[in-house]
């Protein structure tokens, strides 16, 4: 995050930030969904917040005020391709969904949150985050693991973070087995049959990790883990497998190496400081 002097803002308009701030590196494939993480960590209802998800050059990618997505302004490029994690607002996930990645959607993205005062919106804080999009290195031999180059992940100390993991295959997920491990094969998350097994999972994730259920059919086997630690800092692996008669045969493996450091913080000044004014509107912009 970096945190700046604060600005006002009117509920029709918001405020971009600045080039040069620095970004925390996410990593997609073509075709494919990739989660752009970014949490919120005050206490503000979400009927009082404004989230405005965009890109370097200003062209909004997802916008959702008072309660409810507004796409009016939305980006054509980025129509019916984008979603906001709607059963975790509450808890501070502010992440965005991009579908059918395209080689153009490689970008730097911006996840500004503001918050109700009366009739204007205050700055909270602003992510920045760059996205690379490549193509997938394919499994020459079906069944046969191939090692892969680990996806940069970055996340905050006591904060949220979201391992990406997306699957391509047609297979109902009644019929579909995926295992979130670490390096040293300790269980992140389980999940078969339709249902979250946890019996196994490591102790030091427990009441810590999430799929995201209403987005497991679309192919994202991505993973929330809540309440950062510096001991999560290690690298992760999610195994999909399908079911073949009483089997699971696996299908693909992504490996994703987590930063986790502590959010630098700027000293922010009680006044809030307006941009451009706008006339009869003290301190908007």
């Amino acid at each position: 995050m970096v945190d700046s002097p604060r600005e006002v803002i009117s509920v029709d308009k918001y405020f971009q930030s600045l080039p040069g701030d620095s970004s925390v590196p996410v990593s997609g494939f073509l075709g494919e969904q990739v989660v752009l993480p970014c949490t919120y960590k005050g206490n503000v209802p979400v009927s009082d917040l404004l989230a405005v998800w965009d890109t370097a050059k200003s062209e909004i990618l997802h916008k959702f005020i008072a309660g409810n997505d507004d796409l009016t302004e939305q980006d054509p490029r980025f129509r019916n391709r984008t979603n906001l994690f709607k059963d975790q607002l509450g808890q501070g996930n502010w992440s965005v969904l991009i579908s059918d990645l395209k080689e153009t959607d490689q970008n730097q993205y911006i996840c500004h949150i503001y918050k109700r005062i009366a009739a204007a919106f205050v700055r909270e804080q602003t992510d920045i985050i760059h996205l690379s999009v490549t193509e997938r290195v394919r499994t020459p031999v079906p069944n046969t693991p191939v090692p892969s180059t680990p996806v940069p992940i970055s996340g905050f100390l006591g904060e949220q973070v979201v391992l990406p993991c997306t699957y391509k295959g047609n297979v109902p997920v009644s019929d579909l087995l995926a295992v979130w491990v670490t390096a040293k094969s300790e269980i992140l998350h389980k999940f078969i049959a339709g249902n979250d097994d946890l019996t196994e999972q490591d102790p030091r994730f427990t009441n810590r990790t999430n799929l995201f259920k209403d987005q497991l059919g679309q192919g994202n086997w991505s993973v929330l883990i809540f309440d950062l630690k510096e001991t999560d800092q290690i690298q992760y692996i999610c195994h999909i497998y399908k079911r073949i008669a009483a089997a699971f045969v696996r299908e693909q493996t992504d490996i994703i190496h987590l930063s986790v450091t502590e959010r630098p913080q700027t000293p922010v000044p009680n006044t809030p400081v307006p941009s451009t004014p706008v006339p009869n509107t003290p301190g908007a912009i």
